[in-house]
């Protein structure tokens, strides 16, 4: 079972967790680059999740947190968002659980902030992440070329959900 649930303080840690052996290119892929610095903090993320403009969810599976997926831009005069700095855990991932997660919260967003157009950018090296969004329905809608380097170049994709 799947399910979204708002992302507490007392989560982070488990977020910092995740984040053992890794390295700075690892953060800057699932998190960009403007919410945190290497190396994470728990600190990092609570001052990131008291921010009133976005919505931050911990992705729960079979009742164990296995990643993190955030609301942002929310835009409710012209219904839409971007979705941001979505992980999951390594184990549970090519699994089919990255759309399913997406779909989980573009309904939320739909159903509570009437949003029904989203965005997201991913780094054009990310290709798993890119073969998820697609398969969720997503399309690429522009490319934006990084003063970082070629390795940050990224895809701006988008979805407009199909309202009956």
């Amino acid at each position: 079972m799947l399910k979204l649930e708002p992302l507490q303080a007392d989560d982070c840690q488990e977020i910092v967790a995740w984040h053992e052996g890794t390295d700075k290119d690892f953060l800057q892929t699932w998190a960009g680059h403007k919410a945190y610095t290497y190396p994470i903090t728990a600190e990092q993320i609570i001052n990131w999740i008291s921010n009133n403009d976005i919505f931050v969810f911990k992705i729960l599976y079979e009742n164990k947190m296995i990643g993190t997926i955030e609301l942002s831009q929310i835009d409710r005069q012209n219904n839409k968002a971007r979705i941001c700095r979505f992980i999951l855990k390594e184990d549970y991932r090519g699994k089919g659980l990255g759309q399913k997660v997406l779909d989980e919260v573009m309904n939320y967003a739909y159903r509570e902030l009437n949003i029904c157009s989203f965005s997201l950018g991913v780094f054009v090296n990310n290709e798993n992440a890119i073969r998820c969004y697609k398969k969720a329905g997503f399309i690429i809608d522009g490319f934006r070329e990084s003063p970082e380097g070629p390795k940050w170049n990224a895809y701006d994709m988008i979805k407009q959900l199909k309202i009956n």
